[in-house]
């Protein structure tokens, strides 16, 4: 009970100020009615608009939001004592996303988009273990297609658990992976 209070102090903490930052890079990127932003105890999610990181139909990131990568990886790689991320990101596609007319797989098409996105950030220096793509079947009865960040803010042990369980996963890196994601 008293680690659990002092986590949740301790992590708040610094939780509050990393999601200001983050808060502040969409604000400065994206209009308000673009991105949606869930702080909770320690995780955030930002639930963003695709159109804003991409033209319908293609798999490319538009130019002009580059400084929004630059800015987000400061955040995510700037060294926080006992402190890590772990950031999914989900991409849910709607049949325009993918371009009037076209019969693309969206789940597929999805992936991919949720994988240059997490590249993008790779790019820029961001560890590519703490990185999660995630592609989900299309939303019924949903207009646009949107990509979510989930932020969750890990303390050492968590930490640790991790590291664990990558070392388990690397043995199993590349089973199931397009050859053009691995």
């Amino acid at each position: 009970m008293f680690f659990h209070s002092f986590r949740t102090l301790f992590v708040g903490e610094v939780f509050d100020h990393i999601s200001a930052e983050v808060k502040g890079v969409l604000e400065s990127h994206l209009s308000l009615r673009d991105f949606h932003f869930n702080k909770q105890t320690d995780r955030m999610r930002i639930t963003m608009r695709s159109y804003s990181f991409f033209e319908p139909g293609t798999l490319i990131i538009k130019p002009e939001m580059a400084d929004f990568f630059y800015e987000m990886s400061d955040i995510l790689n700037k060294k926080r004592s006992g402190k890590a991320f772990q950031v999914q990101v989900l991409v849910r596609p709607t049949r325009a996303d993918a371009g009037i007319g076209t019969t693309t797989d969206l789940f597929e098409f999805a992936g991919r988009r949720a994988a240059i996105f997490t590249r993008a950030l790779i790019a820029r220096g961001v560890d590519p273990s703490i990185l999660a793509a995630v592609a989900v079947a299309p939303p019924k009865g949903r207009s646009r297609g949107e990509i979510e960040m989930t932020f969750d803010v890990l303390t050492v042990p968590e930490v640790n658990e991790l590291d664990q369980a990558a070392d388990f996963i690397k043995g199993l890196k590349g089973i199931g992976v397009p050859a053009e994601v691995r």
